[in-house]
């Protein structure tokens, strides 16, 4: 019998509950029974006891975890005054972020120094789980779009070092879309996610693609730079090409990208990746070539380099070339300042084509008529040429030919009539003309007058001539008539004035 004036709390262990139960059970007084020394794996049973009214449960971390949500959820569990762990060093107690909410009044109860990590923790509670001054180290399991939109924030919150690592909770290894300077400042961050995934990089510059595209994990990027820098990485990003999804020009303006025709084709793959609005001045074009070039609607200009063999084989066609006003310049390759052979029709209609020639060069040009030689002779780049044109026109300019500043120009002169014409010259223009005669390649024949009989031996025996008139004195036609009678060309003269 206890003869206390209310009802007392004895205070006994959990051993003494065992063994001195027999004692315990012949007191017949009302009385309470505060426990302590309680195991994890006894406590329920202690307090089903309808006499405790209270219970310190004392056991290793391990244990208590083990039994945390029983020990929340029992139905006595306002029995438990508080939770002793007896570890010789704070435990690390690993529970799930569930149950840092759903176990909290349990948890609260563990009167020790203790840590906790906990895993599960989404990106909607990371950082309210990480300001609990117990958790030590969390495990974040999210999805890994959640993930990357956190990114920035799981890297730079105050207590990032507790996250020891991220698990992806995606079907399949997700594909993270973030900037390359994230890939930079949230290095920290992504170097703890522990699942397979990869990355799409955006924004990346010439100067660190390549760095980006070494990591692993980078799968593709989105390069974002100046058309000047793009353009001298082209060869480069063209070897990479099958990770670059897209390329951004960041200029205010669309730019003008300068390439070499090899490099149209060669990194056509890299070029074609370019989602701005651009253009390309094209170098190194070659007549074979050129149409192709100009006909890209990205080409705003070219510069043609080949020979002058084969500009002039071309020339019509780039005269005519419905985007010829894409060709800036023309660069004769030659050793040597080439020669380029035209005729006269070419030198008119395809002078915008000639023009563009920026290279040392001379024209040798056919088919040149009375009309136009003196002003075609006229042109600096024109070294020869070669008349064409009826005996008539010749025979009617054969002075002006002769005496022309630029007749050394003159290399031969071809009679266009259907048969050998007959040219009507003076004895004196056989004389002063004889260098234009000698330019004419053509077959013809000469009726010569004004022939004296000091003169008419030589003229007559000019193969070309077929036919004279003498004209001189009677005095002098006398003297020389036994000579005229018996010259053996004396058939050539026709009439003696």
């Amino acid at each position: 019998t206890l003869t206390d004036a209310t009802a007392p709390a004895l205070a006994i262990t959990a051993s003494q509950l065992t063994s001195d139960a027999s004692a315990l059970a012949k007191i017949s007084s009302a009385y309470s029974l505060t426990v302590s020394g309680v195991t994890a794996a006894n406590y329920a049973t202690v307090i089903a006891n309808s006499h405790v009214s209270s219970v310190v449960i004392s056991d290793t971390g391990a244990a208590v975890v083990l039994a945390l949500d029983a020990i929340q959820t029992n139905a006595n569990a306002g029995k438990i005054t508080s939770i002793t762990l007896t570890d010789a060093t704070a435990p690390g107690l690993a529970i799930t972020a569930s149950q840092l909410t759903s176990d909290a009044s349990a948890l609260a109860k563990i009167s020790s120094a203790y840590s906790l990590t906990v895993s599960g923790v989404t990106i909607a509670n990371y950082a309210n789980v990480m300001t609990n001054s117990h958790v030590s180290s969390v495990i974040i399991s999210d999805t890994g779009a959640a993930v990357v939109s956190a990114l920035d924030a799981i890297q730079t919150n105050a207590n990032a070092g507790k996250i020891t690592s991220i698990t992806l909770t995606d079907a399949t290894a997700p594909t993270l879309a973030i900037s390359a300077s994230q890939l930079t400042s949230d290095a920290t961050a992504l170097a703890k996610i522990s699942s397979a995934y990869s990355l799409t990089v955006s924004g990346v510059t010439v100067a660190n693609y390549a760095t980006v595209l070494a990591n692993s994990h980078v799968n593709s990027v989105v390069i974002s730079d100046t058309g000047a820098a793009i353009v001298l990485a082209l060869d480069a990003i063209q070897a990479n090409a099958t990770k670059i999804a897209s390329i951004t020009l960041t200029d205010a303006t669309p730019p003008a990208l300068a390439i070499t025709a090899s490099q149209l084709t060669s990194d056509a793959t890299a070029l074609a990746k370019i989602s701005g609005a651009y253009s390309l001045t094209v170098s190194g074009v070659t007549t074979a070539n050129y149409a192709t070039v100009i006909a890209n609607s990205h080409v705003s200009s070219v510069v043609i380099a080949d020979t002058g063999l084969a500009i002039v084989t071309a020339l019509d066609a780039i005269q005519t070339n419905a985007n010829a006003g894409k060709i800036t310049t023309i660069t004769l390759t030659d050793a040597t300042a080439p020669i380029l052979a035209i005729t006269a029709s070419q030198l008119t209609s395809d002078a915008t084509a000639l023009a563009k020639i920026s290279s040392a060069y001379s024209l040798t040009v056919s088919g040149v008529t009375i009309a136009n030689y003196a002003n075609v002779m006229t042109n600096s780049y024109v070294s020869s040429v070669v008349i064409a044109d009826t005996g008539l026109a010749i025979v009617t300019a054969l002075d002006a030919i002769q005496t022309n500043a630029n007749a050394a120009k003159i290399a031969s002169i071809t009679l266009t009539d259907a048969t050998a014409p007959t040219l009507a010259i003076t004895a004196s223009q056989l004389t002063s003309d004889a260098t234009a005669l000698a330019k004419i390649s053509s077959a013809y024949s000469l009726t010569v007058s004004g022939v004296t009989t000091a003169n008419y031996t030589t003229v007559i025996a000019n193969s070309h001539v077929s036919s004279v008139v003498i004209t001189d004195t009677g005095s002098a036609i006398v003297t020389a008539l036994d000579a005229i009678q018996t010259d053996p060309n004396a058939t050539k003269i026709t009439i003696i004035t």
